[in-house]
């Protein structure tokens, strides 16, 4: 094996080992800080109104050395083409094909994506925060998959782990100042680690929950 296989499954080994566990106890002791409700259209409008701007400004400042002015326009398209499949995949009915739904978008991220974080965070619930973050992460990874081909034709890998970074915690960071929003978003965690926890059972997480 080449050292650069060796290299990357021991990253791959690393990065299991750093997933999280928990969400003992029963559904009773799950509280959630409730927001109003949000019809999924009007939680789509807002999101790409209020988020796709900044995540614009984030992927241009990072790749500005490098992917030309000329491209800015591909990069507000491709940037609007992922938040939005993001949202769709995490507004999905909770109902509908609830374990193939949930398994195939909560499960998807990649073992090196990294929590979100955010400077200041309100006095939630572990487990809603760590659902927050979830959902976070699966829509910066939507987004970082639509800009791959700006990437794959001008940028230098060395420049994916900052980008994805700032995804990351642009998503989070807005999500966190319209609760309405970001508890429409978080159904499927939510109804993930409720399901989970009426068993009692100890189950594992991805790292990006945090």
């Amino acid at each position: 094996m080449s050292c650069t296989g060796r290299t990357g499954k021991k990253a791959a080994a690393e990065s299991r080992a750093r997933a999280l566990w928990m969400f003992e106890g029963t559904v009773t002791e799950r509280e959630w800080v409730d927001a109003p409700y949000l019809s999924a259209a009007d939680t789509r409008r807002i999101v790409v109104a209020e988020l796709c701007p900044s995540l614009e400004s984030v992927v241009m400042n990072v790749w500005s050395d490098e992917v030309p002015a000329s491209e800015h326009p591909t990069i507000v398209r491709q940037v609007k083409s992922g938040v939005r499949h993001g949202c769709s995949e995490l507004l999905r009915e909770v109902n509908e094909a609830r374990e193939v739904a949930m398994g195939r978008v909560l499960f998807a991220l990649p073992p090196y994506w990294e929590p979100p974080a955010a400077q200041t965070e309100p006095q939630w619930p572990l487990h809603q925060l760590r659902a927050f973050r979830w959902s976070a992460a699966v829509i910066a990874y939507a987004v970082r998959n639509a800009v791959e081909p700006l990437h794959t034709r001008y940028t230098s890998d060395e420049s994916m782990p900052p980008l994805n970074r700032g995804i990351r915690n642009t998503v989070y960071v807005t999500r966190l100042r319209r609760p309405e929003v970001g508890l429409r978003l978080s159904g499927l965690p939510r109804a993930f680690i409720e399901e989970h926890s009426r068993t009692g059972v100890r189950i594992q997480l991805p790292c990006v929950v945090g």
